[in-house]
């Protein structure tokens, strides 16, 4: 089962012994973790001089572990990432605690990163016409955006699948505007970046 905290974490990515040990601290970690981002991530994001979102993108999202390996793996694919295991193992851990999800979040949603098969999802009908249609509403659901993120990754839609207007279930729409206009606020509002819930783990972990 893919709980988001610190010691499934470590479990996880196999850090948990020497954590426990004393040979590896948590502010090592976040140094190591923030050293990475900057050697090998500041070529396409930029550094924004906000405490609380250092980094452009990166800092404006939540995710499970699978999420952040996820993106990274894409950034290697698409855009290429130069990262080693143990640096790819570093930030997804450290990205994972400090920007994860708490365990009542991915509730009703671990059937994706479980790799349960035949679900039947069920979800909001203005979600099945725009996203649902070619993701799965679980992995938009695992994700926690601030509404100016959630805007950023439809124009990334729209710049990486130029032609996402014209598969079908989109050409009867102006799917672009209500995308952007309708989609986006709803995501912000049901899957926000800041929540009590993860505050609140974050204070147990």
């Amino acid at each position: 089962m893919a709980l988001n905290n610190n010691k499934t974490t470590r479990a996880l990515l196999g850090t948990g012994a020497l954590a426990l040990a004393g040979l590896v601290t948590l502010p090592a970690q976040a140094a190591d973790a923030e050293r990475i981002i900057r050697d090998r991530c500041l070529s396409c994001h930029t550094e924004t001089g906000e405490a609380a979102t250092p980094f452009s993108r990166i800092s404006e999202q939540r995710k499970t572990p699978e999420g952040w390996m996820m993106t990274i793996s894409r950034m290697q694919q698409q855009r290429g990432l130069v990262i080693s295991p143990e640096e790819k193992r570093t930030l997804v851990k450290y990205l994972a605690d400090n920007q994860g999800l708490a365990p009542s979040e991915t509730a009703g949603l671990r059937y994706l990163l479980e790799k349960e098969p035949n679900v039947v999802e069920s979800f909001d009908q203005l979600l099945q016409e725009t996203c649902v249609r070619c993701h799965s509403g679980a992995r938009i659901a695992l994700q926690r955006r601030t509404e100016d993120e959630w805007k950023h990754l439809i124009h990334f839609h729209m710049g990486q699948f130029p032609t996402a207007e014209l598969h079908a279930g989109a050409r009867d729409r102006a799917w672009f505007d209500i995308a952007l206009t309708n989609v986006a606020p709803k995501l912000a509002k049901d899957y926000p970046f800041n929540s009590d819930a993860w505050n609140s783990w974050q204070k147990v972990t």
